[in-house]
Formats: structure tokens, sequence, C-alpha cells
């Protein structure tokens, strides 16, 4: 039996921003069932979809354009398969784009994510001095709630303010390094994230 990688974008937005990561490969699994998807599975004693999500999303974050791979276990057409998909998914997670792939072609590897966070008019002008200390910066260390400090610059590629919105994009790589929050911190933003205002991650960009 031929089996296929899978690559699909999508969104989760409004109250599903609130529910674990755990939670949303459940849901995938569910719709996955739902729409008939015949889906590739694990080895052993309990075989599960082989779902794998790449750069997985911190909760409370919304998402615009995330990115999961899973493999398929027959053949199909992409837009029927994303029809499909999107006709079981419930309100706040949307379908986008779906790549049929075989299994020669390499994993889904994610090298650069950009976020947004919306900012009060009264504070743009102190964010945007703080953001432009950060960038001219060599090094910026930032202390984290258990006592740990980051420097910003281990994967910051840039801050900007633009109107009331500021945007921000980390390089990704194994070692973790600056998290949004930190960089949140630093601009003395991160009160914001308990009078209603929230991540937005934007774009997750994979290597070609």
């Amino acid at each position: 039996m031929t089996t296929y990688r899978v690559q699909m974008r999508f969104a989760k937005q409004g109250d599903l921003r609130w529910i674990s990561h755990r939670d949303l490969v459940r849901t995938f699994e569910r719709m996955f069932r739902r729409a008939g998807v015949s889906l590739g599975m694990t080895q052993g004693y309990h075989p599960r979809p082989k779902l794998t999500f790449p750069s997985a999303l911190a909760l409370g974050v919304e998402a615009t354009d995330e990115i999961m791979e899973f493999l398929l276990a027959e053949e199909a057409n992409s837009e029927e398969l994303r029809t499909k998909i999107q006709s079981v998914a419930p309100e706040g997670l949307t379908i986008g784009t779906i790549r049929i792939r075989t299994m020669q072609d390499p994993k889904v590897q994610v090298c650069h994510v950009t976020y947004s966070f919306p900012i009060p008019p009264d504070r743009v002008k102190e964010c945007q001095s703080r953001a432009d200390e950060i960038m001219n910066s060599e090094t910026y260390l930032v202390e984290r709630n258990d006592g740990t400090q980051v420097d910003l610059h281990t994967n910051l590629e840039h801050i900007s303010v633009e109107e009331s919105l500021l945007q921000l994009s980390l390089a990704v790589d194994a070692s973790g390094g600056t998290k949004p929050k930190d960089i949140l911190r630093a601009l003395q933003l991160e009160d914001l994230l308990t009078h209603g205002r929230y991540l937005t991650r934007t774009k997750v960009e994979i290597r070609a």
C-alpha cells in the first residue's frame, strides 16, 4: 500500500486558543475519523495516527498560519481532502492549503515564526523606544520567572511597531532560545496578557 506525506496549513482562533497541544492533537484525530480519512498509523500494540506538529503552539496563543504533517494511506486530491476535513472542523479551526507529497520527500522543518501583539496607543512610543534599544544592542538579557536568564539575541530576528501592532520574528532551532513572552517582558508589555490581549502567531515558515 502506498503511503503519502501530507503537509497541511491551518488556523486556530477564538476560544480554541485555550485548548492544549494534546487536546489539539486529539481534535484532529477525531476530525480525521469523522471525515473518513485513511491515515498512516504508528507501529506496535496500540497504533495511533501519525500526526506531527513541528512547532507546537503555546496555550493561549492564537494562530493564523500553522502547519502540521500526517501520513495518508490512500491516494487523494488535495482540494477534495481539504473540503472533507473542513466539513468536520469545530468553530475556530480553519483548514488552509494541503500539499500531498511522497514518503521520499523530507519531513517538514520550521525555520522562522512571526507573531503580532496589539499595543494600547498610549504605550506605542515607549514600546518603540525599547524595541530600538533591543535591536541596537549586541546582547540583551531578560530574567524569566524561574530565575534563569535568556539573551533575546539568541534567535530574535526583528522587532517592529506598526501603528498599534507589535511584530516579532524569531528563528527556530533545536536549542529553543527566546520565546515571545521573553520579548514582551523586555518591552514591559507582559501585563497586557492579563487584560484581554494575546499573541497571534501569524506565520510559520519552513525550509524548502
